[in-house]
């Protein structure tokens, strides 16, 4: 197919702050996943799919499938809307005191 550019399953893009792998980041409305340390304006790539576990709130509980927002922030996963990206599900139940989630990233439109 001549028009086909890639699977889409990663993005290359130049943050303004530095980054670590792992980090989860919003480009655009996008929720990604650093695939390696980047300093601030370096181009690298970004995962957009899949199964990752996160920094959360403590307190934040969230039944499997339910949605998980990204606290910019504090830099953790949280189960409040207010102020906060819908970056996927919870792909595990999240417990109250639970100091980590697991989150299925799913993309969404603006």
């Amino acid at each position: 197919m001549k028009n086909f550019v890639q699977p889409g399953k990663t993005m290359t893009a130049a943050l303004g702050a530095a980054v670590t792998a792992g980090d989860l980041v919003i480009i655009g409305v996008l929720a990604a996943v650093a695939n390696g340390n980047y300093a601030a304006n370096e181009q690298g790539e970004y995962e957009l799919t899949g199964v990752y576990t996160f920094t959360a709130l403590g307190t934040a509980v969230g039944a499997q499938g339910a949605i998980a927002y990204w606290d910019q922030t504090n830099k953790r996963i949280t189960d409040v809307a207010t102020n906060n990206s819908a970056v996927g599900h919870f792909f595990v139940a999240k417990a109250n005191g639970d100091a980590t989630a697991t989150v299925r990233l799913v993309q969404r439109l603006a």
